[in-house]
């Protein structure tokens, strides 16, 4: 009731009382949209699993567009998984709409990354990061053995979107920044890698993370030696030592540097 502009107490209490009641209404709808979602991705799991994967790309495609779906990672990643698939296929290969595939799974890849903060689903989903990681390493190296580093580095940086704990990958896109004269960035990922390595909190939970680990280090330890500044070298190499300590080709190159 208003009089003279003034709204008495009880009514204002009975305002509060109905905005505390539509915010937790809000919460619990919201809850319950959420766990709804959750259930609604499983249709792209069961098309992924069946190998329909251009049906998964024209669903995950229609949820990555609708404002309540949008945000969510699941379909981006659902995408990716389903590209890197088809750039396997040579049916595939020989589409237009295809024969870029495997880059295109790069690029949802990343995508999904940006959308999964904590990075929560690539637990989830193991043997696809695994898998993609051993192939971007491969493709990553032969560019930069070619020359090629700015072609190498959207590689190793596809690598550091999903695993942003990833020393190796952000060592060789160091790298690659240095043979290009991006001295800034060069800079950045070098420093990372050593904040990595120093703190040993770089990722370690799989072989193929390793490996690429120990390529790196073994690669800038190379070239700075051909620079002459073994001491340097030795002393990148000694931030992993302890962890190939038993590789007879990590202690050959160690050895190099440090004797």
């Amino acid at each position: 009731m208003f009089y003279f502009g003034i709204v008495f107490s009880d009514e204002n209490k009975n305002c509060n009382m109905k905005i505390k009641i539509f915010s937790f209404l809000a919460l619990m709808l919201f809850a319950q949209f959420a766990k709804a979602q959750e259930t609604e991705f499983k249709d792209l799991l069961s098309l992924f699993v069946d190998q329909k994967y251009e049906k998964v790309l024209n669903k995950a495609e229609n949820y990555t567009v609708g404002d309540a779906t949008k945000k969510h990672p699941l379909p981006y990643l659902y995408i990716a998984m389903s590209l890197y698939e088809m750039s396997k296929i040579e049916k595939y290969a020989q589409m237009e709409e295809y024969k870029n595939a495997f880059k295109d799974a790069m690029k949802y890849t990343s995508k999904y990354a940006a959308k999964d903060k904590e990075k929560k689903y690539v637990q989830d989903f193991p043997d696809y990061f695994i898998n993609l990681r051993k192939d971007l390493t491969v493709e990553g190296d032969i560019q930069y053995e070619a020359g090629k580093f700015t072609k190498a580095k959207g590689f190793y940086d596809c690598m550091v979107d999903f695993d942003p704990n990833d020393a190796g990958a952000h060592l060789m896109l160091g790298l690659c920044f240095a043979h290009s004269k991006a001295v800034k960035e060069s800079d950045t990922e070098f420093a990372k890698a050593k904040e990595l390595l120093v703190s040993q909190t770089y990722s370690t939970d799989n072989e193929e993370v390793k490996k690429l680990l120990k390529s790196a280090l073994i690669t800038y330890a190379n070239e700075l030696g051909d620079a002459n500044d073994k001491k340097k070298a030795a002393e990148w190499m000694g931030y992993a030592n302890e962890l190939f300590m038993d590789d007879p080709e990590w202690q050959i190159n160690y050895n190099s540097v440090t004797q």
